[in-house]
């Protein structure tokens, strides 16, 4: 997990100092489509495992569940922040 993190520490050095240079933006503009070819690697490998499609049932449970508190803590997280932090300001009516 160390190395992982690491490299993302480095990853982000790199990017935030090389912005000029013309192959960092490359791969800053293939990115999505790297995500979307992991993501679908990610799936092959789910879809082959015998074990977890024979425990999808529980495990779809327990990622809808925890997916809808996520996003229920999120938007209580942000109405509390835009109610407590977030200066409005008032307009009248003429």
């Amino acid at each position: 997990m160390l190395i992982i993190f690491l490299m993302l520490l480095g990853g982000i050095a790199i990017g935030f100092f090389g912005k000029k240079i013309e192959f960092i933006r490359f791969i800053g503009a293939k990115m999505s489509l790297t995500v979307m070819l992991m993501l679908f690697a990610f799936g092959l490998s789910i879809g082959s495992d015998d074990t977890i499609i024979a425990d999808m049932s529980k495990l779809g449970l327990a990622a809808i569940t925890i997916s809808s508190l996520s996003v229920l803590g999120s938007v209580i997280a942000a109405w509390a922040i835009n109610r407590f932090f977030v200066r409005h300001k008032c307009r009248s009516r003429k």
